[in-house]
């Protein structure tokens, strides 16, 4: 399995403090090794799931069984908007 970034999750992720990226750099690969995440299906979407570091939350678009896209990552508050 493979996670890759989008450009817009990309820039999301290299404005945020070291501490965070690495948090969410270790859910990523704990998603990848099939261990257990706070991650759920988004209600209206067939393929987009959200997962939760602390206070932080990124999206993870399923391409195929074996790639999945981060699309946007940012604090709970602008999340859901």
């Amino acid at each position: 399995m493979k996670v890759e970034f989008s450009k817009k999750a990309e820039n999301q992720f290299n404005k945020l403090d070291i501490r965070i990226q690495e948090k969410i750099i270790i859910v990523i690969d704990k998603f990848i090794k099939g261990e257990k995440v706070d991650i759920i299906k988004l209600r209206g979407y067939e393929d987009l799931f959200r997962v939760r570091v602390g206070v932080y939350r990124f999206t993870l678009k399923k391409i195929s069984s074996d790639l999945w896209i981060t699309t946007f990552i940012g604090k709970r508050e602008n999340f859901y908007d």
